[in-house]
């Protein structure tokens, strides 16, 4: 009697032990990381997870972007659905919340987990007071340009300072036979950067803010009017490589990678993504390349604000406390500090930043500490009907299909429907 006692609190002691340690338990995270010396990395921090953690198994699942976005929902309401996914804040993932799909993780972070991470971009996952993901990265919106050609056309990159400046540089890089800039018109979310950003340059946080939370005038107001009108001037100028409203990004990134456009308004990221795409795969010599704020407008409420994102993490319903635990390792300050020394991506994790080893990089983490308010990009923060709507009027001012006013109001209409 007392071997098969022995036996059963055997049986349960390892019982216990197994839950403890998380044996036979396999993560599932699902990302668009498509940068090969990047996910390696990514792997080698999920192998050193799975040593420390015997009986945990970490499934890095790859979609493109694209796909991404378009398999997503249906993925999480279905038994496939991964333990963690990529994620950029804003209303697609309040939709998310809404929908029960994703796992409250609040009680992990109070215990100092969130006193690691940027106070801003915790708060970018959380919705109605629980929190359901952790941040990895800001990025930022910047105009990127090719030292070479500007001085070929004569132009001075103090000059693009301001909005006058800048088309006027473009005007000199049309005369002098150069693309101005290059954009992916294709996937239409490039060119609405150009009419938020202009966006923020007028009316600041304040308009977008009265806007959004319907507090004041709406995204029909004058501020967003004059946006898309200052954005129809250039326009005008046909700054953009010929078929530029079918080029996909990364074909555009390539393009301005092999030095065939003097600019490109894009997010930091384009850094990594022009030499990736060009023909040599080394894109831009960095002695070739820099980039400048956004050009300020005169008499703008936002000329010291950005343009970008927080992107990073969420938990999926029913993901077990091990895939927690994970994203708690890799985003904890020697893993970020590694891909900020990779250069990888601007850290959300607090001190990781230091490392960043890239010059380019390190300059936008500084204007990102600085900056007195971060616009989140409309197509992320206004959801995915609202944003699709946002991309399309952009895509359609730049095609001269639709007017300033009726851009606007599209925009209005659909954040009304959505309230």
């Amino acid at each position: 009697m007392k071997k098969h006692l022995a036996i059963l609190s055997g049986i349960l002691i390892a019982a216990v032990a197994g839950i403890a340690t998380g044996a036979d338990t396999t993560v599932r995270i699902l990302h668009l990381q498509d940068n090969p010396k990047f996910l390696e990395l990514w792997k080698q921090i999920g192998a050193d997870f799975e040593k420390q953690n015997p009986g945990v198994k970490i499934d890095w699942q790859f979609l493109e972007n694209e796909a991404f976005k378009a398999k997503l929902p249906t993925t999480l309401q279905s038994k496939e659905r991964p333990d963690i996914f990529y994620s950029w804040a804003g209303g697609v993932f309040f939709d998310q919340a809404r929908a029960g799909v994703l796992r409250d993780i609040t009680k992990f972070m109070e215990g100092g987990w969130a006193e690691t991470l940027s106070p801003a971009g915790v708060k970018a996952f959380t919705y109605d007071g629980k929190i359901y993901g952790a941040p990895m990265k800001t990025s930022l919106e910047i105009l990127w340009f090719n030292k070479a050609l500007l001085q070929k056309a004569g132009v001075d990159p103090a000059s693009l300072a301001t909005w006058s400046g800048f088309l006027e540089a473009v005007k000199k890089c049309k005369a002098a036979g150069i693309t101005p800039l290059a954009t992916g018109g294709g996937d239409k979310w490039p060119l609405h950067f150009f009419w938020t950003m202009l966006a923020l340059r007028i009316g600041g946080q304040e308009a977008f803010e009265a806007a959004f939370n319907r507090t004041g005038e709406g995204f029909d107001s004058p501020t967003f009017v004059k946006a898309g009108e200052m954005f129809k001037e250039l326009i005008d100028l046909q700054p953009f490589q010929p078929g530029f409203l079918g080029a996909k990004y990364p074909d555009a990134a390539g393009y301005f990678g092999d030095g065939k456009a003097a600019m490109f308004f894009m997010g930091d990221f384009l850094y990594a993504v022009q030499k990736q795409n060009s023909q040599s795969g080394k894109g831009i010599p960095d002695d070739q390349l820099d980039f400048v704020p956004f050009p300020a407008v005169e008499g703008g409420k936002g000329n010291e604000a950005v343009l970008g994102a927080v992107e990073g993490w969420l938990v999926a319903k029913g993901a077990p406390d091990q895939a927690v635990s994970f994203l708690r390792f890799f985003l904890n300050k020697e893993n970020q500090t590694k891909m900020a020394a990779a250069g990888i991506h601007i850290p959300l994790t607090r001190g990781a930043e230091e490392a960043l080893a890239n010059p380019f990089l390190r300059r936008v983490a500084e204007q990102f500490n600085k900056t007195p308010y971060l616009q989140i990009v409309y197509d992320q923060l206004l959801g995915a009907n609202v944003g699709r709507v946002v991309n399309d009027v952009s895509a359609d001012l730049a095609a001269g299909a639709t007017t300033p006013k009726e851009a606007a109001e599209a925009v209005e209409e659909a954040w009304a429907s959505e309230k």
